[in-house]
């Protein structure tokens, strides 16, 4: 997938998909689809259009962690088959006026002949434009809109709010169904104590990403990919209590069943049931005991929920 950082002109028109996409959840992937079906009838490039927070970052946006990161984003928009991808920095367009923001961005830079959005979409300086309106600007530059219904979940809307509100106390299954997928991370493995290889449960270890939301400290059940096969695991994230402390969070996994060296290879943590809190020792071994019986937890997991792991 092609992607612009900075608003570049469009060689081909375009089926445009309208959001911040942070998190590529299920509400996210209602608008994402529509333009990509919009993108195969009139055959247009499929493409997204969103941006990268800086110091104009809207208000919304300034307190809260991101789902994925970036590449993660991208990654994800690739999978449903966009093509190309706008996101410059917020401050690159947020004092443009909502007719500006249609005919400048939409008609000129990207060549848009569709566009669809979600029913809260905000656009303009300000956050002066709403859904309805860019249908209405729209049909003056002659390029079609389209406003997505709210995907709802248990009764209330999909968002990214309520999805960190879930990561946050630790409802993973709440947070993965309105997402779609496991929520995950992929980070560089990072030498550790090697303190796990002495007692026969080596784990490795990733500093936490600090643009995402933080999840609520503890140990979850976990699967790591590694050169395309899924592997049962066990991820502790917080500050390593027990033995001496880390100043920043770390998330450090167990991965059931694989012996290797992964140390600097990017790997994928996806996180699918939050066990226990994070909690000191008096010895390492209650430590590892403590870790025997949650991989124990973890294996049963994956027994009776096999398919995860395809």
């Amino acid at each position: 997938m092609i992607c612009f950082s900075h608003l570049q002109p469009s060689q081909a028109p375009t089926s445009v998909a309208l959001g911040f996409f942070d998190g590529v959840h299920r509400g996210h992937q209602n608008v994402l689809h529509a333009a990509i079906v919009a993108a195969s009838k009139e055959d247009l490039v499929p493409a997204t259009f969103t941006f990268t927070l800086d110091d104009q970052k809207p208000k919304s946006k300034q307190r809260a962690g991101r789902l994925l990161s970036l590449n993660g984003q991208i990654q994800k928009l690739e999978e449903l088959g966009f093509a190309c991808c706008w996101r410059p920095p917020f401050a690159e367009f947020h004092q443009l006026t909502p007719v500006q923001f249609v005919k400048q961005i939409l008609q000129d830079t990207m060549q848009a002949k569709y566009v669809s959005c979600g029913e809260n979409y905000r656009f303009g300086a300000g956050a002066a434009g709403d859904a309805p309106l860019l249908v209405s600007l729209c049909a003056l530059f002659d390029i079609q809109a389209e406003i997505v219904p709210t995907c709802v979940e248990g009764g209330e809307p999909v968002s990214s709010t309520r999805i960190r509100s879930a990561l946050q106390s630790g409802d993973m299954e709440a947070a993965n169904r309105m997402l779609g997928y496991p929520w995950q991370f992929r980070e560089t493995v990072v030498l550790g104590n090697q303190l796990g290889r002495t007692m026969n449960y080596p784990t490795i270890n990733q500093v936490f990403p600090g643009e995402l939301v933080l999840p609520k400290l503890g140990v979850y059940i976990s699967c790591t990919e590694i050169g395309g096969k899924r592997f049962p695991s066990i991820t502790n994230i917080g500050y390593k209590p027990t033995v001496g402390g880390v100043s920043s969070p770390l998330a450090e996994t167990h991965i059931l069943d694989y012996s290797g060296d992964l140390y600097g290879k990017e790997i994928t943590v996806s996180l699918y049931r939050y066990l226990r809190g994070e909690q000191k020792f008096d010895s390492i071994q209650h430590l590892f005991a403590q870790i025997a019986e949650d991989s124990q937890k973890g294996r049963d997991f994956f027994l009776q929920n096999p398919f995860l792991l395809h």
